[in-house]
């Protein structure tokens, strides 16, 4: 019934309010449900149903007072905080390492542009909650895929962030930036009829290079050597 007053993303726990509180938002819920019943034509158990159906969806964007805790917006954050450092380092470096912090930061610039105007559009769907309801009984699917194009947009980019938070060595840094200019994500091409901004996919492949399976391009080392390094950063991320 919660589900009525705000999706609560996964990973947050809000204090355990006490009985009266429960019994108040439970009376609330009941009544919301209530009201938004001949609005929309389905049943109070249906509408139960689809909000906690709903709250799956949004789970990741954040809802109300637990927007900034969810996944995709801290996830947002932490790409900011990455463009910030790699386009300083291009200002400070004039080498290849340089360059190749100006192109991770281009990339995620334009990254961050895009996943704030999709995740503002989902945010926003939810200040109606009668239309989302309805919206969801008839095109549940392409519901869902509209929640989910900032997700889409990020995918990639938490690797990224979690290496670069953990090279805090500038020499350990200055090696990365190889490793990293090519991992950068290409920006899905549905992305130029999501938001209205160009689309210029060419700054993101600039440093990308062809590399044999399971081989560095350079020096021609196991990419396996990186799997416990790896394992640390999905612990962190954890």
């Amino acid at each position: 019934m919660a589900m009525v007053e705000q999706f609560k993303p996964a990973g947050t726990t809000a204090p355990a309010p006490d009985r009266g509180k429960v019994h108040e938002l439970e009376a609330r819920a009941k009544q919301t449900i209530a009201e938004l019943a001949p609005q929309i034509g389905w049943t109070p158990e249906t509408i139960a149903t689809g909000l906690e159906e709903l709250a799956q969806i949004f789970m990741g964007v954040g809802v109300g007072s637990f927007a900034e805790q969810a996944r995709i917006p801290r996830a947002l954050e932490q790409l900011c905080a990455l463009r910030a450092d790699t386009a300083a380092w291009a200002q400070e470096h004039t080498d290849d390492s340089g360059g190749m912090a100006g192109v991770t930061a281009m990339a995620a610039g334009l990254t961050i542009t895009c996943a704030r105007a999709t995740l503002a559009e989902a945010q926003a769907m939810t200040r109606d909650v009668a239309g989302l309801i309805r919206e969801f009984g008839q095109t549940p699917d392409l519901l869902a895929e509209r929640v989910a194009r900032s997700d889409w947009l990020l995918d990639g980019w938490e690797r990224i962030c979690l290496l670069w938070r953990a090279a805090a060595d500038p020499a350990e840094r200055h090696a990365l930036l190889e490793e990293i200019a090519a991992l950068v994500p290409v920006i899905p091409k549905e992305a130029t009829e999501w938001v209205a901004t160009p689309i210029d996919s060419d700054v993101q492949h600039r440093f990308r290079k062809t590399v044999s399976l399971n081989e560095d391009w350079r020096t021609g080392s196991a990419v396996l050597d990186r799997i416990g390094r790896n394992e640390r950063l999905r612990a962190l991320a954890a």
